[in-house]
């Protein structure tokens, strides 16, 4: 574990807004105590370069694997999210898969979130989210289906589009999905028509359920999934009728 003084400069870091100043403070944490997960995630949001970020949060994923590597194998079910100490490692990992999809390592991505999904079953991160937005452009729909059946429960946004697209592509149970898709965001197909056009940036960062943000946020996040399946935006641009 780390040691305390480091810990609470590091503690500290998280209350200073200025993020040059916070990276200096994250970079002091490291010369005082290396196995501050925190720090490595702080410092890779003010590099240069996505190849920075990857080195950066990748010892910070070493550096968690050393400080728990007595509980990844065997693994207590949900005991990486439970215990509180575990989630700076699990935040660094979460932030790991997304560098590494922005550099093109799409594999090493959904490598990383599989593994999220072991530690926390319970994906209390969101992960799940992330995954079946990556499946489709990696061809994994059996992994799509497999993520859409074990959060069945989850009937948000996210979910119930990926359900529909999963509809389109095998032709079936298209019209009941795209009722229930309909009735959490009505804005997600023009938004998918759209996106990029209206907004080329990452995807907002706070939205309202039902909003056109969420549609948006959506839609940035899971454009090329729906390019992956031949026909689905054509699907979109179809009168209803005529779907």
């Amino acid at each position: 574990m780390s040691s305390r003084k480091a810990q609470t400069l590091m503690d500290a870091a998280w209350d200073e807004p200025d993020p040059n100043r916070r990276a200096k403070i994250a970079r002091t944490v490291l010369e005082m105590d290396l196995s501050v997960i925190d720090a490595y995630g702080v410092l890779s949001e003010c590099v240069d370069t996505n190849a920075e970020r990857v080195a950066l949060l990748r010892e910070g994923v070493l550096q968690g694997e050393k400080i728990w590597a007595q509980h990844l194998k065997p693994l207590s079910k949900n005991y990486f999210w439970q215990v509180a100490e575990t989630r700076p490692f699990m935040q660094v990992l979460s932030h790991l898969s997304e560098a590494l999809w922005e550099i093109g390592d799409q594999n090493g991505a959904a490598d990383t979130v599989e593994r999220l999904l072991r530690l926390n079953p319970q994906d209390n991160q969101g992960c799940r989210w992330r995954a079946v937005a990556w499946y489709p452009v990696l061809g994994e729909w059996p992994k799509v289906e497999k993520i859409l059946r074990k959060y069945k429960v989850d009937t948000g946004t996210y979910m119930t589009y990926t359900k529909l697209l999963n509809c389109i592509r095998c032709g079936t149970g298209v019209d009941a999905a795209f009722e229930a898709a309909m009735g959490r965001n009505r804005h997600v197909l023009k938004a998918l028509l759209t996106a990029r056009d209206r907004y080329p940036g990452p995807a907002p960062d706070s939205v309202s359920r039902g909003s056109e943000e969420e549609a948006l946020s959506y839609a940035i996040q899971n454009l090329d999934a729906w390019q992956s399946v031949p026909g689905a935006l054509d699907w979109i641009r179809a009168p209803r009728s005529a779907r």
